[in-house]
């Protein structure tokens, strides 16, 4: 679960001289596809240099969740313009959906090389909070300096505390993380991190109350529920943990953890 939100930058419609349409010959009509897909994909066929029907099909592909094609299209339009920063910013994103983290570090310092963007410092910073890479706080400053608005100050907030958190200084952690919601108070990740700190620290009941405030904020909130019935589990009041399994499923029913648990505690 990644817990940062990033909003997705506006990309820039650029030519592609591409001709070779044999590249597309894996986009052909499947069983499963959509017939938007489908429909697309014959348009380019025809008209291999259309960058306005490619960015088309990677929006489709990006809704339908297929973000190996996505990146393989992105490709496309990178060999023309491999100077375009919101294309390799568009390519860490999809890296990341893939679990391929060493790709996507390396794709929003590509994008970050040809033009800093808040989005994509913040991409990167974040990944490598992940990593306990302490260049994530440099970039934090780098990014602060670079774009002195209040509006950021929430996500370098979070992203320090990131950082401690997967540092194991739980103390500093925790600062940010208040510091976070100070500046943003419906920035449900932070109150997540600081339920995982308390939950990490047995102190379940406070996890719990931490994890119900997200739910309060979005009744919709999935992971909420689910970290909710870790708690109930993990105190043995199995009913309960059943419970909030079976909401957290309600709204994502991907959630294939909430399922397993659900089995092995009736």
């Amino acid at each position: 679960m990644n817990p940062v939100f990033i909003c997705i930058c506006c990309l820039v419609l650029m030519g592609c001289n591409d001709s070779a349409t044999e590249q597309f010959s894996a986009y052909e009509e499947k069983a499963g596809e959509s017939k938007a897909l489908q429909a697309i994909a014959k348009s380019i066929q025809l008209y291999p240099d259309s960058t306005a029907l490619i960015e088309q099909y990677i929006q489709l592909l990006d809704s339908a969740g297929d973000y190996t094609k996505a990146i393989l299209q992105n490709e496309r339009l990178l060999k023309n313009d491999s100077l375009n920063h919101a294309l390799w910013y568009r390519k860490g994103i999809y890296s990341e959906h893939l679990y391929d983290t060493a790709g996507a570090i390396k794709y929003y310092r590509f994008s970050i090389k040809s033009y800093a963007t808040p989005q994509a410092l913040l991409a990167l910073a974040n990944l490598l909070a992940e990593q306990k890479n302490a260049d994530a706080l440099l970039l934090c400053k780098n990014t602060s300096t670079l774009f002195p608005v209040r509006e950021l100050k929430a996500d370098l907030y979070f992203i320090k505390g990131v950082y401690y958190a997967r540092s194991g200084n739980y103390k500093e952690a925790t600062s940010r993380f208040d510091s976070c919601i100070a500046n943003r108070y419906r920035y449900l990740e932070a109150y997540m991190e600081k339920g995982f700190i308390l939950y990490n620290k047995s102190q379940i009941d406070k996890a719990f109350l931490l994890f119900e405030t997200t739910t309060k904020l979005n009744p919709a909130y999935a992971d909420g529920y689910y970290w909710m019935a870790e708690c109930k589990q993990a105190t043995n009041e199995r009913t309960e943990a059943i419970n909030y399994y079976q909401k957290a499923l309600t709204f994502d029913s991907t959630i294939k953890e909430a399922k397993e648990a659900i089995q092995q505690l009736q």
